[in-house]
């Protein structure tokens, strides 16, 4: 979108352009961490019991009003206990990860496994794939030997489904081709990066196949535009100091121009697209 003085031009696709060399590259999307929802949190059964209470003590009904009250105390006691857990599954996540960050040889994997010993089922499916993925991140992000030796002793401790790891790594490097392929060039050191982040996942052969696709196609481009220009026989008469380096039978001559006009809160806007 370009800004003039008082005029906003609008560029629309068309349709009249190809397709850009890497449009049919997908974007992964990490997997959702959804959380369980603990009994406790149920509003209608603490409605229940309040309702419930309250007419035993008007009719006075004294089991029914134990009932009520002992419901309301196991209820209360559920919610302590998941803020307690919710508390020391937080810090756990956070101290795991700042020590993995700053020195991660000094991960302590003993503490990984207790907090897997001792913590109640539902908290270890929430929160150790939390773990994982911030551990994971964090090693895509400063992949020395260091942190990818670390992370590959604790992702065998971790007790992490199979179909999570490789969503979260699919994501991962699908991000990180994005990120690269942004200018639709990709220099070497960014080639040798993404195939080093590759080998550094573990990633079985046939997972990256779409990715190394895009990686050949994006090579031999690089290598097109380094070779120098070479001069060909051309088809068609040139014009004296005309030198002709290519031929190509499918192309498009576009034209800009102006599609429509409109006015909105007072500012003038045209919507500009290329015709053939």
């Amino acid at each position: 979108m370009n800004k003039g003085s008082g005029l906003t031009d609008i560029f629309v696709d068309t349709g009249s352009t190809y397709p850009a060399l890497y449009s049919g590259l997908k974007t992964h999307p990490f997997p959702d961490l959804k959380d369980r929802n603990h009994w406790p949190h149920n509003i209608f059964l603490w409605l229940l019991l309040t309702v419930a209470g309250g007419f035993a003590a008007i009719e006075y009904y004294p089991l029914l009003l134990g009932i009520s009250v002992t419901g309301i105390r196991v209820l209360s006691f559920g919610l302590f206990r998941d803020r307690n857990w919710r508390k020391k599954e937080k810090a756990f996540v956070e101290t795991i990860a700042k020590t993995f960050e700053d020195s991660p040889g000094h991960t302590n994997l003993d503490d990984i496994r207790n907090f897997i010993k001792n913590a109640p089922l539902s908290y270890r499916e929430r929160f150790l794939p939390d773990l994982y993925s911030v551990l994971l991140q964090i090693a895509v992000e400063t992949p020395d030997d260091a942190h990818i030796h670390a992370f590959n002793k604790i992702e065998k401790v971790l007790p992490v489904s199979d179909d999570f790891t490789i969503q979260t790594k699919r994501a991962l490097l699908s991000r990180n081709v994005d990120t690269v392929l942004e200018d639709h060039l990709l220099s070497e050191d960014e080639e040798k990066e993404l195939r080093r982040l590759i080998k550094n996942l573990n990633l079985p052969e046939n997972f990256a196949q779409e990715e190394l696709r895009y990686f050949e196609l994006a090579s031999s481009n690089r290598k097109e535009i380094q070779k120098p220009l070479i001069s060909i026989p051309s088809s068609i008469p040139l014009v004296r100091g005309e030198i002709c380096y290519a031929e190509y039978k499918n192309t498009r001559i576009l034209e800009e121009k102006v599609i429509s006009r409109f006015q909105r809160n007072r500012v003038h806007y045209r919507k500009l697209g290329y015709q053939v």
